[in-house]
């Protein structure tokens, strides 16, 4: 039992040891690169020891607070976070598993600071938490929601699509589109924010499929 313990943590110990050593891969790199260009100053040299002292700092503390959290838990973790030393380091594992939750939940909706406020504010209760968070995306200004360039896409095509409905009633068949029209006016929207149009194209019609919106050419 003790052996599987402590196997257990050197593998998680390991995965913390492979994201510390990317990063200063990504710093040694970056100041080879500038020596061998012939850019070489002090300056650069204090900055690239500060960071990388800051980052040794951080990984010993991530190691400290998640000793006893699989690895894969803890690598969504710290992407979820975004890096984020302040969010990412929970007391527990069942705390984070919850705290990893509510990021998903209202991630997209608020940023995370908010949810980490309102986290801390009743002691990391996660009902309590959800709650709150509810009531406050329920007031959260749309305009105001992060959304990514597919995301945006689409929204704008089916607000689109249901305002020629209601505008030209006698010409839009009723929960029909035209596939030719609807593409050439997604190839736009995909082309001025650099979207593969492709993949979105099959993915509302799959979506206009699951919902039984007909197409026709």
């Amino acid at each position: 039992m003790i052996l599987e313990i402590q196997k257990k943590i050197t593998l998680e110990l390991n995965s913390f040891k492979n994201i510390y050593k990317l990063h200063r891969f990504k710093y040694y790199f970056s100041i080879l690169f500038h020596v061998f260009c012939g850019i070489y100053c002090k300056k650069y040299i204090i900055s690239f020891f500060k960071e990388e002292l800051i980052l040794s700092a951080q990984m010993e503390q991530l190691q400290e607070s998640f000793k006893t959290i699989e690895r894969e838990i803890v690598s969504k973790i710290w992407k979820l976070c975004k890096e984020n030393l302040e969010e990412a380091t929970m007391n527990n594992s069942r705390t984070t598993t919850e705290f990893m939750k509510v990021l998903e939940a209202f991630g997209s909706v608020m940023s995370k600071r908010t949810i980490l406020d309102t986290w801390k504010q009743p002691k990391q209760i996660y009902l309590d938490t959800m709650t709150e968070l509810e009531e406050i995306s329920s007031t959260c200004d749309v305009n105001k929601i992060e959304e990514s360039k597919e995301e945006k896409i689409m929204r704008e095509m089916c607000l689109h699509i249901f305002w020629n409905m209601l505008a030209h009633p006698t010409i839009t068949k009723y929960r029909q589109i035209n596939t030719e029209s609807f593409r050439r006016i997604l190839g736009n929207k995909c082309d001025r924010l650099g979207v593969n149009v492709n993949n979105l194209f099959v993915y509302m019609q799959a979506a206009f499929k699951g919902m039984w919106i007909p197409t026709r050419n």
